[in-house]
């Protein structure tokens, strides 16, 4: 099954080649998690701190669907 996904940030290493905001296709599991497609890229769990699918907030045990957006941004710093 595919997800559409997008990484920002220091995540973005993970995806060579994409532009901000650029969505890629991947090909997962049926039944895959959010923590199995992070596992995937060599993303430690508290690397991706803020997640959305389909612009919902979800947690690292959400099963993801086909055709799912699955967005993921670091931690975010500032002062």
């Amino acid at each position: 099954m595919n997800i559409r996904l997008k990484f920002y940030a220091s995540l973005r290493k993970h995806l060579p080649g994409t532009e901000i905001g650029e969505e890629v296709v991947i090909e997962i599991i049926q039944g895959s998690t959010i923590k199995d497609v992070i596992n995937s890229f060599s993303i430690t769990e508290d690397l991706a701190k803020i997640i959305f699918v389909n612009g919902i907030h979800k947690n690292l045990d959400y099963i993801l669907e086909e055709n799912d957006l699955l967005v993921i941004f670091p931690p975010i710093g500032g002062g």
